[in-house]
């Protein structure tokens, strides 16, 4: 094992920070293990180093999943409310063209459900074909006239009467 070449980090990977491992007991400290060469133990404490750092890669790769979903979750909520904007619109247009109110009035309209909106049409129509403004008056304004009349304004119109003294 000590003749085995040791593992250089790949360029672009991020080494971790190593914390300082307790110092390894010395084999004459511990009568119960056998004697255990420096090179495994050496190798050992490198293994567990990676280990440490593949668990702690594992877990910041399992986090940035873990915004992913949340980030997809978000996503998911913006879609669900943009379909249903439109959804609420269509329903609008629909009932609108049904009833035959003009596209200028369709944002108007009020309602969550189709029977909301169209009650909702249905009371609009009735303000637009309520009368504006009153009738007018027939005994206002201008007057029909009468032939005669008629032709005695043309003839005012290039021979003005002569103003009289009196």
């Amino acid at each position: 094992m000590a003749d085995e070449p040791t593992a250089a980090p790949v360029e672009g990977e991020q080494t971790e920070p190593q914390t300082e491992t307790p110092p390894e007991p010395q084999a004459s400290e511990s009568p119960k293990q056998p004697d255990i060469p420096v090179e495994v133990k050496r190798a050992l404490s490198k293994a567990n180093k990676e280990a440490e750092s593949l668990r702690l890669k594992l877990k910041e790769i399992e986090d940035r999943d873990l915004s992913e979903l949340e980030k997809a979750r978000r996503d998911a909520q913006e879609a669900s409310s943009r379909l249903a904007d439109y959804e609420r619109t269509n329903t609008r247009q629909r009932v609108a063209l049904e009833k035959g109110i003009p596209a200028a009035l369709v944002a108007r309209l009020q309602g969550s459900t189709v029977e909301e909106i169209s009650a909702d049409a249905d009371e609009l129509l009735a303000l637009l074909k309520a009368p504006v403004s009153p009738r007018p008056d027939p005994g206002q304004g201008a007057r029909p006239s009468t032939p005669e009349a008629d032709a005695q304004a043309e003839y005012e119109k290039y021979f003005p009467p002569i103003p009289t003294r009196k």
